[in-house]
């Protein structure tokens, strides 16, 4: 989206009334402290700039993941994950990927270097990623201690560029573990959502984003 800047015609009529304002007004521009010098350009956030809040619930760890996948970073998203943390993807990508040994004791390590590699983007694309469904969606227990769990937790990310949008979605049994008040996601068990989108498995598989 492009901003325009209207101009700065004066009244109709006051002819060369105007002359000493405008006389004025490229005097002060020449001057050392001018007040219509073009601002400094902000230098892009670095990606140790991106915002991460202290995960002391659930919520949090999703909004950390949300805001770090938008900036198209990793590092706040491995702050995210539990050292234990594993992926488990949808029976038919696993298929499709023709690859079984790929998803056997897949690590933290392993999902950090892939996601570098997926968020290794032009910087004209834009992402945005969101969890639709998660407002008020019910935190389960499991058998383990401090280990609780989403059910179907629908995500979407949607990559802006010049060609075509890019969408990938599914779902997520997405379980965290609580350590000293905080939470990192331990497992991420990977579903289709019945939609034409590739899910973030097959993009796993791939290791980086196809247009």
């Amino acid at each position: 989206m492009s901003y325009s800047q209207p101009g700065f015609g004066g009244p109709k009529g006051l002819g060369n009334r105007w002359m000493p304002l405008v006389v004025l007004v490229v005097g002060l521009a020449g001057g050392g402290g001018c007040f219509l010098s073009a601002r400094t350009p902000e230098a892009p956030q670095s990606q140790n700039q991106v915002p991460f809040i202290n995960p002391t619930s659930m919520a949090i760890v999703l909004q950390n993941v949300q805001v770090t996948f938008a900036a198209k970073s990793v590092n706040n998203y491995q702050r995210s994950l539990d050292p234990s943390f594993t992926f488990v993807p949808d029976p038919a990508d696993a298929t499709e990927s023709g690859n079984p040994i790929l998803w056997q004791n897949w690590n933290m390590q392993q999902e950090v270097q892939v996601f570098t590699q997926i968020l290794n983007l032009p910087e004209a694309v834009t992402l945005s990623f969101s969890w639709p469904n998660s407002t008020g969606l019910t935190e389960l227990s499991t058998d383990q201690p401090n280990v609780y769990y989403y059910k179907d937790l629908q995500y979407n990310m949607t990559l802006f560029h010049a060609s075509k949008d890019t969408i990938f979605s599914g779902k997520a049994d997405l379980y965290m573990k609580e350590t000293n008040g905080s939470f990192a996601i331990t497992e991420w068990l990977d579903k289709r959502d019945g939609s034409p989108h590739a899910t973030l498995g097959l993009v796993r598989w791939k290791g980086s984003i196809q247009f």
